[in-house]
Formats: structure tokens, sequence, C-alpha cells
């Protein structure tokens, strides 16, 4: 089967020079291009959304604000503007968009349509994966820290310690762990350090404390 929530983990969050990155070990490794793949195992809303988050965003910049607002009620219009949901529309801005345009997107859709915030937006007109998905992009936008401190906290929550995840945050957001600290703690009110000493042992565990610091 296809881990889908991993896919999606990995893609939302990866700047242009990672995820280039990605797709050319990928492509050394598989001998076949990460987009094929996606293409073969995802299907319907899902596949349309991987596929465009591997095709890439546009680069960071300056945000033109008239563009923000025009997507902005771009977005209304697809979602709680209508009956029903125009999920492409919401699909390319979510996807297409760089993560400052897509900030001023959201805080000019708040701005103007008060009764609902994106993330309730998003909530009320999507459901199953790719709600998840998109919620978890909106976090992501609004602070990538708290994005970062929610994929630890469900890998070292509950019984047992999703290793795999654990290794990837902490090793692929190394030059951010201080932002991730901040937010982790301000959201879960335990250090990082502590949630991490608590949910594993011995070597490795000395290895993750080294790696996050005091």
């Amino acid at each position: 089967g296809t881990d889908e929530h991993t896919i999606f983990e990995i893609l939302v969050g990866t700047s242009r020079q990672q995820l280039d990155a990605i797709k050319f070990e990928y492509e050394q490794t598989y001998k076949k291009p990460l987009r094929a793949d996606l293409e073969g195992d995802l299907s319907g809303d899902v596949r349309k959304l991987a596929v465009a988050l591997v095709d890439g965003r546009e680069p960071e910049g300056p945000v033109n604000r008239e563009a923000a607002q025009a997507d902005a009620e771009r977005l209304y219009k697809a979602g709680e503007g209508r009956l029903g949901t125009d999920e492409a529309a919401v699909i390319e801005v979510f996807s297409r968009r760089s993560y400052s345009h897509l900030h001023e997107t959201f805080r000019v859709y708040e701005s103007l349509h008060k009764h609902h915030t994106m993330q309730q937006a998003v909530d009320s007109e999507f459901s199953g994966l790719l709600q998840s998905v998109l919620s978890k992009m909106v976090t992501y936008v609004n602070s990538p820290g708290e994005y970062h401190a929610d994929r630890i906290n469900s890998a070292v929550k509950g019984a047992g310690t999703n290793d795999t995840k654990l290794i990837r945050v902490l090793v692929g957001q190394y030059q951010n762990l201080g932002v991730i600290k901040d937010a982790y703690l301000a959201k879960y009110k335990k250090p990082l350090l502590d949630a991490v000493r608590d949910d594993v042992s011995g070597d490795y565990q000395e290895a993750l404390l080294a790696l996050i610091g005091a």
C-alpha cells in the first residue's frame, strides 16, 4: 500500500531546494521520477495535490497584495461562497503559490470573511485525507514551528515511538530547531528536550538530545 500521510508530511513545508534534492535522489535510487510514481499510486484530488506539490511552488519574494486579495476571493468563491466546492481551484492556490504569498492570502481572507478562519473554511469544505493535508498546510503557512512541533508530538505521543518520523523532523529541520522548540513548549507545555528524553533511551537518546541541544 501507499503511506499517503508520510508522503504529504514530507511534501508540506519542503523548500524548493529540498524538493529538488529529494526528486533527484529519488530518481537516482529508483530509476523513475517521483512524479510518475505518485501519479501511479494515488488517485483523485489527493493525486492532483501531490503532483502539484512535487512540481513546485512559485519562488519566495515580495508579496503582491493585490494578487493575494484576488486569491483570497478565489478561495472564498471556490468554497464557502458557493454550493459545493471547487477543489481544483483550492488545490491550485495552495500548491502553486509561495508560502509568503499564502500567508498574506490567508490574512486577507480572514479579514474579509470574519466568520471563518482559513483553517475553519478548510475543515468545513473538505473531508478525509484531503482535508487533513490542507489543514496541515494552513498550519505550516501560519506557523512553520507549530507544524513541525505537531509532527514531533505525533511521533512521541502514545505507546512507542515513531523513530523514523522523529529522526526525519529533527535532522531535516535541524536549522529551525530553535523555532520548533519554542512552538513545542507553547503548544504542549513541555520542553521538547524533555519530551524526547522521556520517550527514548540509551545511545539513541543521547544522540537526539545532543542534536536538540539545551
